[in-house]
């Protein structure tokens, strides 16, 4: 793939619906090939894995 950044971010702003945002479920990622917006779903049941919610475990994959 050509090594040249075909994009810049300008801005980009992410807000939890928790106020503190290590506990949001989305997420935007961005390297030198692609821009990806990944928003988790929110797990109703408050359960946990390792301390994460499966909202910001998914993502991680």
């Amino acid at each position: 793939m050509n090594s040249k950044q075909a994009f810049t971010v300008i801005e980009s702003f992410n807000r939890s619906k928790y106020g503190d945002p290590q506990q949001g479920d989305d997420f935007l990622v961005v390297n030198q090939n692609f821009v990806a917006v990944l928003d988790g779903a929110t797990d109703i049941s408050g359960a946990r894995y390792n301390g994460i919610s499966s909202g910001r475990l998914l993502p991680r994959a």
